[in-house]
């Protein structure tokens, strides 16, 4: 009777604590949708990833809302730049730029590749579809390929794919942008007319961008005026110019192509007149209206935005570290596209190179 009357104690006290935790959730969930922030209003949309390269030789794919962190793909060597990937993240694409090689029997004659390789989304099926050798002298004295063609001796330095996983377009140095099919051939110069394209100026790594409808290309180009950004056709012809109100550089399309995200080089400190101003981010329409400041304060030197699935935010990269010994410092952050509080994703250290953040589903 007594171990009866012990037990229907114990489950009585039992049902109680499961009543109480039920009704304490009930009033939290209650209260949390009372009192819903802006940060949570702008929640990832499920399932997303953001493709990061927090070291020089690996590619990880970070869940925004819970800093989960996996590891795509590992090199063996070299610098990855890159990735890009489809918009559903099935399809990832990046450069390997191999570490230079001595040629056995000849004096300080060393190799250098820039690999293009693919894979999918889960980091499986990683093989290289194209490769760019170049040969040099010494630090820098290049012997080969023959000069006379633009950006052969300085190397890929971005890439894009289509949205239907079909092409990819890549920067070759400062003066040319070039696009293949997917499986590494049909590889073509486009030659445009009026600009230079510029995938990167100076430190910057930024580069050309397929439009929505795969149809142009968008870039940042070197005129006489500063750095701009336009589009032109993948089949190569004119320069068409977009208005910005800075100089502006890295430009990217959100997915329905409505609105186009870039960094903008904001002017000088007052006083310092010959030192390059801070890098921000700035998102405007595709017409170059209505474009406003989303992100930049003193001390941070943010780069290459990308648009999430929803076209709500952004992610992008800060360098304000600088480069130091070959090293630089970067940390990836996210923000609305209106702005607000900048939400750290994951930090690293690259060599020679910055981030590229690519955010998926």
């Amino acid at each position: 009777m007594y171990k009866h009357t012990s037990l229907s104690r114990g489950l009585r006290g039992k049902l109680s604590l499961a009543i109480g935790a039920i009704a304490g959730a009930a009033v939290l969930g209650l209260l949390g949708f009372m009192g819903a922030s802006a940060d949570q209003a702008l929640s990832s949309p499920t399932g997303t990833r953001i493709l990061t390269v927090p070291h020089p030789r690996r590619i990880v794919a970070v869940t925004p809302e819970t800093g989960e962190r996996r590891l795509l793909f590992r090199a063996g060597d070299g610098q990855i730049i890159g990735p890009a990937a489809t918009p559903d993240g099935h399809l990832i694409a990046f450069i390997l730029r191999r570490s230079p090689r001595p040629v056995k029997g000849e004096d300080r004659v060393f190799v250098v590749r820039d690999e293009i390789w693919t894979m999918r989304g889960d980091g499986s099926g990683a093989h290289r579809i194209r490769a760019f050798v170049r040969r040099r002298q010494g630090c820098c004295s290049w012997i080969s390929p023959p000069p006379g063609r633009p950006g052969v001796h300085e190397g890929l330095t971005s890439i894009d794919i289509s949205n239907d996983g079909t092409r990819l377009v890549v920067a070759r140095g400062n003066w040319a942008i070039c696009t293949l099919d997917i499986d590494g051939t049909a590889f073509r110069l486009l030659r445009t007319v009026g600009a230079q394209p510029s995938g990167y100026v100076g430190r910057d790594i930024t580069g050309p961008q397929f439009s929505p409808s795969g149809r142009r290309i968008i870039a940042h180009f070197e005129t006489a005026d500063g750095e701009e950004i336009g589009t032109v056709p993948v089949t190569g012809g004119r320069v068409r110019f977009i208005p910005t109100p800075r100089h502006a550089l890295a430009p990217n399309y959100s997915s329905d192509g409505r609105l186009i995200a870039f960094t903008a080089i904001e002017p000088p400190p007052a006083g310092r007149p010959r030192r390059e101003g801070q890098h921000a981010i700035w998102v405007m329409r595709s017409d170059g209206s209505r474009a406003h400041r989303v992100a930049g304060s003193p001390g941070l030197n943010l780069s290459n935005p990308d648009f999430s699935p929803d076209d709500r935010e952004l992610v992008f990269s800060d360098s304000s570290s600088g480069i130091r010994v070959g090293k630089s410092p970067v940390v990836t952050y996210r923000v609305g596209i209106e702005g607000g509080k900048l939400r750290r994703v994951s930090s690293g250290v690259l060599r020679f190179s910055r981030e590229n953040p690519e955010w998926v589903r």
